[in-house]
């Protein structure tokens, strides 16, 4: 894995309070075993999108773009990127 992808998935593990070492990334639906809030997955995305903005090598490693994105293209790309390996969301109670 690369070390953009490593970072990207430190940061997600952060968000639910696990060690990225303590994930098997190769397994199937390694993505299923924890959840965050709706918040926290806002948080991530804007962080993501963030990145995605501002550095290059995370940029080329989850987007074929070769230049700087605007935000709001940058943070389709976090989205896309959030829908194929995001963390579930946890459904909240009214």
């Amino acid at each position: 894995m690369s070390r953009s992808l490593i970072y990207i998935f430190k940061t997600m593990c952060s968000y639910v309070n696990v060690e990225y070492d303590d994930i098997d990334f190769n397994e199937d639906n390694w993505y299923w075993l924890y959840e965050w809030t709706q918040e926290e997955e806002r948080d991530f995305i804007e962080w993501l999108s963030n990145e995605v903005k501002t550095n290059n090598t995370v940029r080329k490693e989850i987007s074929c773009l070769p230049y700087r994105p605007s935000k709001s293209k940058s943070k389709l790309y976090a989205e896309h990127f959030n829908m194929m390996f995001g963390w579930k969301t946890k459904i909240e109670e009214l």
